[in-house]
């Protein structure tokens, strides 16, 4: 159990928190709610062995309490599912993941926008193997259920340009359990009305080598 359990911790960065880059940049100052879908590309051998792409989803809520400072709270879930080559054994991982924190930007709405963040969350893993016996990989039959606290910080700048669209890019330092990685990202944020925007971000593990992408759709309010 603790071993495929070790498989799936080594998830833990990217699918937590590198979907929360997602969380567009060019939203900052706007009270939004967003549902956002894109896939992993895990850096590790043995977890890219049993699935190379792992499908996620997220939501995320903006809401700001003054002119520099926005609360916000994310919700992720993905699923890693596969076996090693020449082996019977199939591997199931489920990933939930729940986060909030703080961000600051230095100077709303100009052309130049740095800003800094923190959150803390909570990540689950529910792990189940299943066997006819036959197996070479020597992970164990069965499965089990693994939690940890998460935590990250750090920053990047937003540039808005053309009115209704917005870049940003950074870094954040993540961690979970024993596992943590610097992540970059670069996002790219586009209003197609007051109330309706859409975005596409990237993120890479600098550490564990994990690619992520995804689209997401929102509502501001």
């Amino acid at each position: 159990m603790k071993k495929i359990l070790a498989l799936t911790a080594a998830l833990f960065m990217s699918l937590t928190l590198s979907a929360a880059n997602s969380w567009a940049q060019g939203l900052l100052g706007n009270r939004y709610l967003s549902v956002s879908f894109g896939n992993l590309f895990p850096g590790n051998d043995q977890l890219r062995e049993i699935d190379d792409s792992v499908a996620q989803i997220g939501l995320d809520f903006n809401f700001p309490v003054t002119k520099n400072i926005d609360i916000f709270a994310a919700a992720g879930y993905s699923k890693l599912k596969g076996s090693l080559p020449g082996d019977f054994l199939e591997s199931t991982s489920e990933t939930a993941r729940f986060d909030a924190g703080v961000a600051y930007q230095f100077f709303p709405g100009q052309a130049f926008n740095p800003f800094v963040r923190g959150r803390v969350g909570y990540v689950n893993v529910d792990a189940v193997n299943n066997s006819d016996g036959q197996g070479t990989t020597g992970l164990p039959v069965g499965g089990g259920n693994e939690g940890d606290v998460s935590y990250g910080v750090g920053g990047g700048i937003e540039v808005p340009f053309a009115g209704q669209f917005a870049a940003s890019t950074g870094f954040d330092y993540k961690k979970a359990g024993d596992v943590d990685d610097f992540i970059g990202f670069v996002n790219m944020t586009g209003w197609f009305n007051k109330v309706l925007f859409a975005g596409l971000g990237f993120s890479y593990g600098l550490d564990q080598g994990d690619f992520s992408y995804n689209t997401s759709i929102g509502f501001g309010f």
